[in-house]
């Protein structure tokens, strides 16, 4: 199960920067259990992805659980939100909204339409990837595929996407046909990621059981984000269906 809160930030209406997503997540863990904040701590799949992004006009910070024990262990701290207290000052926020929702209705969210063959993400936040020890500042299909495909299955153990076959399939049906891309820095502690903003609209070739596969993950794309760090306000992704070279239309936030 998946539960998403949101959170509108309170104030003269400027456009906060992407990395106060990393401030409140820090302040996050000290109102939680001590056990399950050094557990975050360990290496490996995160089940929670959390960003800072624009709504409206409004700074909007999004927290997405993608499993029910640490979504429960974070409710008392969330429930009543009102106000964070930071180093910078006190923010006040007020709850924009909540959300639940399981594999099988992200599921039947694709089987309701007709799927377009070319799809559009927006990287909201600055997101990478890490090949070979290095941070890399392109998507590739491969990437988005194995990064969505590991966090479906962390989220949803009972219908995991695990098979290599499948995967690999997946990996050749799909083509990034157009992008519009900036490379971005995103800063954490005294380390400055090399990252990248922008968007990238994907081809997709595959036979039909595949494509309900990849559109399955497209939908869950906004809750899990891609790449890394996504636990620290990296890797914020929206989907929209393309509208014409250079990226389409820019999804509408509220």
């Amino acid at each position: 199960m998946i539960t998403q809160y949101r959170f509108a930030l309170e104030g003269d209406g400027r456009p906060l920067p992407a990395f106060w997503a990393y401030r409140l997540y820090a302040w996050l863990l000290g109102e939680i259990p001590g056990e399950v904040a050094e557990a975050l701590h360990e290496t490996g799949e995160k089940p929670l992805s959390q960003y800072l992004g624009r709504e409206g006009g409004n700074n909007i910070w999004t927290l997405n659980f993608l499993d029910d024990t640490l979504a429960e262990a974070f409710r008392p701290a969330l429930a009543g939100l009102e106000e964070v207290p930071l180093h910078t000052g006190r923010l006040r926020l007020h709850c924009a909204g909540t959300e639940r929702l399981d594999a099988q209705q992200l599921l039947f969210s694709v089987r309701e339409g007709e799927p377009s063959r070319r799809m559009t993400l927006w990287f909201e936040t600055p997101t990478a990837f890490k090949s070979e020890g290095r941070y890399a500042v392109f998507p590739q299909e491969k990437w988005l595929i194995r990064t969505l495909a590991a966090r479906w299955s962390a989220a949803f153990p009972a219908l995991p996407l695990d098979d290599a076959d499948a995967l690999a399939s997946l990996e050749r049906g799909l083509r990034i046909a157009d992008y519009a891309l900036h490379t971005t820095r995103y800063p954490l502690k005294n380390i400055k990621i090399p990252a990248f903003l922008g968007n990238v609209t994907i081809e997709s070739r595959l036979a039909a059981p595949m494509e309900e596969v990849w559109q399955l993950l497209l939908r869950f794309a906004p809750y899990a984000g891609v790449g890394i760090k996504t636990a620290l306000g990296m890797g914020a992704v929206r989907v929209a269906e393309d509208a014409g070279r250079g990226g389409g239309q820019r999804p509408q936030n509220g």
